[in-house]
């Protein structure tokens, strides 16, 4: 039996989509974590940069170390993915170092 619902039983769609509800909430919050993560990996290219001194500041060879880890690492993810990501990541912390 269904718990009313404001003197109704309550619909099985009503339960679909408190459950979508939750799940969207959780992506919602998901999401926000990985913002918080990327900007905290933004914020170290400034650390980074200092550490490379005056030489070439892309380092072909520790990209490609960075790439194959996390490929090699997701249970889920597509490789295709982790490399566009991360790919992503580590140009816009490129531009950082360099400006």
């Amino acid at each position: 039996m269904t718990a009313p619902h404001h003197g109704r039983p309550a619909a099985p769609s009503d339960a679909l989509d408190r459950r979508l509800a939750a799940a969207r909430a959780e992506v919602d919050c998901i999401d926000d974590s990985i913002l918080a993560l990327i900007e905290m990996r933004l914020r170290l290219a400034g650390r980074v940069a200092s550490g490379k001194g005056e030489g070439p500041k892309r380092r072909p060879e520790r990209e490609a170390e960075v790439l194959n880890r996390l490929s090699a690492a997701s249970e889920v993810a597509p490789e295709g993915l982790v490399r566009t990501v991360w790919s992503a990541l580590m140009a816009e912390s490129l531009a950082r170092q360099e400006a």
